[in-house]
């Protein structure tokens, strides 16, 4: 997890501990984040549900600034 925060340079993220040792949570904690997840999760994919993007493009529009 620390890994994708280095790789996209989030500069307002948390990185939290849950019940389970192996899952973390990442918590995006300002507008200006949503886009480097977004860039970072489906640049150059070939592969992926087109649900799950359609849904992330919904909420990337709520946040246009």
């Amino acid at each position: 997890m620390k890994n994708i925060a280095v790789e996209t340079k989030f500069e307002y993220v948390k990185i939290l501990d849950t019940k389970c040792e192996d899952i973390k949570e990442l918590r995006i904690c300002a507008k200006c984040e949503f886009d480097k997840i977004f860039n970072y999760l489906y640049e150059g994919s070939t592969i992926f549900l087109n649900r799950k993007y359609n849904k992330w493009l919904e909420i990337k529009s709520a946040f246009a600034m």
